[in-house]
């Protein structure tokens, strides 16, 4: 399953911190991940193509691990084991 959040919504431009508006799409997602007994959570953090690679690279890392330690903070590791990926510029969203 796949699961695309805005990050408009999701982040503010040039942050890794969720914005309160997150909050509800994450339960969602959460939501729906429980209906199966467990599942691997891959979070891909992206940014724009604005600005130099590294610091894009850094940004969506960050993203990323927010996202997915929301998720860690909510679900039991041992059946919804996430793992963040940093897309940087490779892949804007």
């Amino acid at each position: 399953m796949l699961v695309r959040l805005p990050g408009d919504i999701v982040f503010d431009f040039d942050s890794a911190h969720l914005r309160p508006s997150a909050e509800p799409l994450l339960q969602q997602a959460m939501n729906l991940m429980k209906k199966f007994s467990s599942a691997r959570i891959q979070v891909d953090g992206h940014t724009d193509t604005i600005g130099p690679d590294a610091y894009n690279q850094t940004l969506s890392e960050n993203r990323a691990a927010s996202v997915a330690s929301w998720f860690r903070a909510r679900l039991p590791e041992a059946s919804y084991p996430s793992r963040p990926r940093a897309m940087g510029k490779r892949a804007p969203w």
